[in-house]
């Protein structure tokens, strides 16, 4: 549904932005954009959660605070972090398994989270709204920090040669007071602020002997982000402090510059204020570029506590939304676009909405709380926390008529868990975190903790963060090596698939277990391990794991399956008499018999190619025809199959009773297209099918093979 109305700055009143059409896979929600009824956890459909082109890829832990990481480091790990403490001491009786502080996460393997530690030095412990990370030199610094302030200690941690063990390198009452905080590009100056009194600048050139450059008193701000060359300063201003309360809140634009000089008792000047009707408590100002031109992501939090008039009765303040504002001038910025959701509109703030689990707490309910981006030059996705609302994305490449693409919400249910206070509800706090080139955010839960969710349905222009990366080597050995090179760690590998190198079959029937067991499929000859596959069996694969040989000694020989084992690996062969028993025997023995069947002709390599991937997307059995025969073994296991989809002319002809069938017309031969490809996709009733009905992978496949 896409008619609730584009959002710009001259509305009388802001509308809610474009609902998200929910694609293929989606459980959407069931009344207006961002509400979960009370009927739903009545009827347990709440138990399910919604999604809108999202799936969860993995979960951890059980409870979230307010900022989610990602981190890579010089050895190539990939890290989260994330604060397992919404406020200090909620959450201590939720964390006694499993240790208050900020969680490391190994996320190598996005689908299994490992925790390696949890950082418990003070700061650490309830770190509030200042735990950040520093790309550029590798450091995570926070400070001790809850709702008011705490005593400003200050931890940085060194993260750039293993994520995943963070080394402690100073912990200093630098931080003067602690609530929120914010990082100059360069890694050099840490800013702390409390939002009651204080913000200081903080020289971490020397990371372990952290110096206040300076502080300001009585200024309120919140999140604090910074421009590339470190400036200007992006204040979320909650306010100015005066005898009838806290007005004005807004952004703060500030010239840091003499603090980025480094000059003598530098002095900090306001460049600009803006602030808005219906403003919050302002949160975050995230900066970005669209074609050049700067802008900020401002998101207010929770609903204004501070207007004296409607603080008791909260519907009526108020809420925390987000908005684009244009800052190309500092001196002059400007809002040009809104982002609310229909649960945030005034008419359905009252009533039997705040009957909701987790609504009527002004603490929580619904409304926003962090906004962050994937990159800063052009970015085309937001992801926002909103609080009941969960997760909810935005496609912002249209900065005055931004859009919601979807969304992700798993509801706590109330009495299902120990949690303190037991509300119910989604508490969706965290700042998300981005994996363009995967297409995956990450982000937090105060009442159920750690999600990785991957967008799905092509719904995110997959584009944002991307280069044109090409894996290669000196021949298709070489080009196996590098693939498994650039997807795995050293002993990142859980198993490794090892096929001839002189056909296709079994290799590409053996993608799907590759994928189940976590590993790179690599290529040999038949009489002899190539030296290339030696090493990277090696590096790839911890001492004494298992390497699984496709196909019998005529495709890999005793030899090849000796020089395996002379390495130090366990060996196990799956080998059938022909590529069709084989392919069987790989669904059966290695992947337990899955009832999903993709088909595909084993005579044709480009069909094989297609179906591969989709068959390791689904979880699927990738079987094989013989032209428009069906073979004994292939016949065998179809007997007990659950589902099937047949690609390709030889497969949709060897199956005509497929539940799906996706085939196309022949193969024309050109210079431009040596290989030749399909020239269109067809469901079993003839209709074209779209490339969104395949995943992101085989997309990848398709598009490299087909000029469409």
């Amino acid at each position: 549904m896409l008619t609730s109305g584009t959002v710009s700055a001259d509305d009388p009143f802001p509308k809610p932005v474009p609902q998200a059409r929910c694609g293929k896979g989606s459980n959407p929600e069931t009344d207006i954009q961002g509400r979960v009824p009370r009927a739903d956890y009545r009827s347990g459909r709440a138990a399910e959660g919604y999604t809108c082109n999202t799936k969860e890829l993995a979960h951890e832990g059980g409870s979230g605070g307010f900022k989610v990481l990602r981190y890579t480091d010089e050895q190539g790990n990939t890290c989260a972090f994330y604060d397992n403490t919404l406020l200090f001491p909620r959450d201590v009786v939720n964390n006694l398994t499993t240790g208050q502080g900020t969680v490391v996460l190994d996320m190598n393997k996005p689908r299994r989270p490992v925790r390696t530690t949890t950082l418990d030095s003070p700061a650490m412990v309830s770190p509030h709204e200042t735990l950040l990370v520093n790309r550029k030199r590798g450091l995570l610094a926070a400070v001790l920090g809850t709702a008011a302030t705490y005593p400003g200690v200050l931890d940085v941690y060194d993260v750039s040669q293993d994520c995943r063990d963070p080394q402690l390198l100073s912990s200093t009452l630098s931080g003067v007071l602690g609530h929120e905080s914010g990082w100059s590009n360069d890694g050099l100056t840490f800013y702390s602020s409390s939002t009651v009194a204080s913000l200081a600048a903080i020289d971490l050139t020397d990371p372990a002997d952290p110096q206040v450059l300076t502080t300001q008193w009585g200024v309120n701000y919140h999140g604090m982000r910074l421009s590339d060359d470190g400036r200007i300063l992006y204040a979320a201003n909650i306010g100015d402090v005066g005898p009838t309360g806290v007005t004005d809140g807004g952004i703060a634009i500030l010239d840091v510059s003499q603090v980025q000089d480094r000059v003598e008792e530098p002095e900090i000047t306001i460049l600009s204020k803006l602030t808005w009707p219906e403003h919050s408590i302002p949160q975050v100002a995230e900066p970005f570029t669209r074609k050049g031109r700067h802008y900020v992501l401002e998101i207010d939090e929770f609903v204004d506590f501070f207007e004296a008039t409607n603080a008791l009765a909260y519907p009526g303040s108020p809420v925390g939304v987000a908005r684009i504002i244009d800052v190309e001038d500092p001196t002059d910025p400007k809002v040009v676009s809104n982002i609310r959701l229909e649960v945030h509109q005034p008419e359905n703030r009252a009533g039997d909405q705040l009957r909701d689990p987790g609504a009527w707490f002004p603490a929580q309910g619904y409304a926003g709380h962090y906004c962050s981006l994937p990159k800063r030059r052009n970015p085309k996705l937001a992801g926002c926390s909103m609080i009941a609302s969960g997760l909810r994305l935005f496609d912002i490449r249209d900065v005055e008529h931004p859009r919601e693409v979807g969304y992700f919400n798993k509801p706590l249910i109330p009495g299902g868990a120990l949690k303190l206070p037991t509300l119910g509800g989604a508490y969706a706090m965290s700042a998300p975190a981005f994996v363009p080139e995967r297409g995956e955010i990450w982000y937090s839960d105060a009442n159920s903790g750690f999600h990785a969710v991957r967008v799905t349905n092509d719904v995110w222009p997959f584009d944002d963060g991307r280069v044109v990366q090409r894996l290669a080597g000196p021949d298709r050995v070489g080009t196996a090596v590098a693939a498994s090179t650039e997807t795995f760690p050293a002993r990142g590998a859980d198993g490794v698939v090892l096929a001839r190198a002189d056909d296709f079959a079994d290799a590409l029937a053996g993608g799907p277990l590759a994928v189940a067991l976590d590993g790179p499929v690599l290529l040999s000859g038949t009489d002899a391990l190539p030296e290339a596959t030696a090493q990277e069996l090696t590096r790839v694969l911890p001492a004494g794991g298992t390497v699984t040989l496709l196909g019998g000694t005529a495709a890999l020989s005793a030899a090849v399956e000796a020089a395996v084992a002379d390495l130090g690996f366990a060996v196990e062969r799956i080998g059938g008499a022909t590529r069709f028993e084989t392919a069987a025997l790989v669904a059966r023995d290695g992947l337990g018999s899955p009832g999903e069947v993709v088909l595909a002709d084993g005579g044709t390599f480009t069909d094989a190619l297609v179906a591969a991937p989709v068959a390791a997307s689904r979880g699927a059995a990738l079987l094989l025809t013989d032209g428009a025969a069906v073979p004994g073994p292939t016949a065998a296991y179809l007997q007990g199959a659950t589902g099937t989809t047949a690609i390709g002319p030889g497969a949709v002809a060897a199956l005509p009773s497929a539940d799906t069938a996706i085939t196309g017309g022949s193969f024309p031969s050109s210079p431009a297209s040596p290989i030749g490809a399909c020239s269109c996709a067809m469901d079993g009733s003839g209709i074209p099918i779209s490339r969104n009905r395949f995943t992101n992978r085989t997309r990848f496949v398709l598009e490299a093979i087909t000029p469409m």
